[in-house]
């Protein structure tokens, strides 16, 4: 829905820094930009997100039929994702070539990106272990589990005044609770969803925002490394205990 690979680089850097290869996907007519092969300009084409976006619930479309349509472009995302995968296991002349492992493969995403981590976790055996920033499952996943170990990174707003709120949190709980391998819920303070990507800190206006943009995507990108440590090197990562303080939340399934 317009977002970019290049706003998820402290991720990357970091998970680069431990010697993992992290490839960021940036969608075809969803990106703000992409150049092709030949470097010619791709641009983004928003009409399906336009076209459901403004129907009016529950006037011309339930909230039911809302969110199988937007699971449908979902799934087109994690066909994307298995795309890559592809070609990554076809490289025979590159840097990459005979370094990759592929039998530890694990996929994260922010918001919509989240769900579509989910999707292709459910699609493609290949997938390991599965993050998700603040990203409702879609509504296939809703009703169905992964297999895989699973980590839920979410703001801790829970405030349930307002409308929906409550909804949305017993959703991704209950998807939690279905997950058949090892599942994390992290909640954390004063978190906001744009901060899961440089978006925050990007557009900070002075610089307590900006340290407190720099503090939510340090405190996500460890429990990234954390999760991803234990789950695809079966290093003994410390952190994902089950706790709860102030300022953050961490429950375990």
């Amino acid at each position: 829905m317009g977002g970019h690979s290049s706003l998820y680089t402290a991720f990357a850097e970091r998970l680069a820094a431990q010697g993992y290869v992290v490839l960021g996907v940036n969608h075809k007519y969803e990106s703000p930009y992409l150049l092709d092969a030949a470097g010619r300009l791709i641009s983004p084409d928003h009409r399906y997100w336009d076209s459901i976006q403004s129907l009016k619930i529950p006037d011309q479309i339930s909230a039911e039929q809302y969110r199988q349509l937007r699971g449908e472009r979902i799934a087109v995302y994690a066909q994307d994702l298995r795309f890559c995968l592809d070609r990554l296991a076809m490289l025979d002349d590159s840097l990459f070539a005979g370094r990759l492992d592929l039998d530890h493969i694990g996929i994260f995403g922010h918001s919509l990106g989240g769900a579509v981590a989910i999707d292709l976790c459910r699609l493609d055996p290949r997938c390991a272990a599965c993050l998700n920033m603040d990203g409702t499952p879609s509504y296939h996943a809703l009703s169905d589990s992964l297999a895989v170990p699973f980590l839920f990174l979410e703001e801790m707003e829970l405030d349930f005044t307002q409308p929906g709120k409550q909804i949305v949190y017993e959703r991704r709980e209950g998807f939690c609770r279905r997950v058949q391998g090892k599942a994390y819920r992290v909640l954390l303070d004063r978190a906001e969803h744009d901060g899961f990507s440089e978006e925050r800190l990007l557009l900070a206006d002075d610089r307590e925002e900006q340290t407190a943009a720099r503090r939510q995507l340090a405190h996500s990108a460890g429990f990234v490394q954390t999760f991803f440590d234990r789950h695809l090197r079966g290093l003994p990562a410390e952190g994902l205990e089950a706790r709860e303080t102030d300022s953050l939340i961490i429950q375990t399934f």
